[in-house]
């Protein structure tokens, strides 16, 4: 139980960290290839969001729409502190260039939210990783295959030999060749034939 508890709270660690610093979570994981990933693509969007002067939204309860901007914004990270720090001249959501950077910048934050919850389950152990998975079950037609014995093999009726007068390679005699008709006339006669009356 203490055991359990303790994962949680690490994968928990592992979860914040991965949300505070975009893929520093895979990073604490040993899969670094993956963090490097997340980070170069969140960190490509909120830096062309805020290129864009694109929107930070604030909180508000007024607005349902504009709240869920704000929790997309947050879903950056430490990015999102770093863009209200960042004075470009405001947002320019008057032009269709303002307007794709508040959807850029928001989207960064939803992909690290959703990066940082997959590092989450991976330290749980929720789910395997795909370099860790087992090797795919062979194909049944391949095993069944393989395991079959041959047929041959298997019926002992195929492996008979043939008839005696076929398998020594001796061929009928047609009944009517010659030397069938003389083996007839050689032929003894029936024990109980009887002989013609002499004249």
């Amino acid at each position: 139980m203490h055991d359990s508890r303790h994962n949680s709270f690490l994968a928990l660690l592992v979860g914040i960290a991965g949300w505070l610093v975009p893929g520093a979570g895979h990073v604490l994981l040993g899969m670094w290839s993956r963090g490097l990933g997340v980070f170069t693509i969140v960190a490509a969007l909120a830096w062309t969001g805020l290129a864009l002067r694109g929107r930070l939204f604030a909180f508000t309860t007024d607005d349902f729409f504009d709240l869920l901007g704000f929790l997309a914004d947050c879903g950056a990270g430490s990015f999102f502190y770093f863009a209200l720090q960042y004075n470009n001249g405001g947002p320019d959501v008057a032009h269709a260039a303002g307007d794709y950077g508040t959807r850029f910048f928001a989207a960064s934050g939803v992909l690290n939210v959703l990066a940082a919850v997959d590092a989450y389950r991976l330290a749980r152990g929720d789910e395997q990783d795909d370099d860790e998975a087992p090797a795919a079950a062979p194909d049944s037609a391949t095993h069944a295959a393989t395991a079959a014995p041959n047929s041959a093999d298997a019926d002992p009726a195929s492996q008979l030999p043939a008839a005696s007068g076929t398998s020594a390679g001796i061929q009928p005699m047609p009944a009517n060749s010659p030397d069938a008709a003389l083996d007839e006339t050689r032929a003894p006669a029936p024990a109980d034939a009887k002989e013609p009356p002499r004249e």
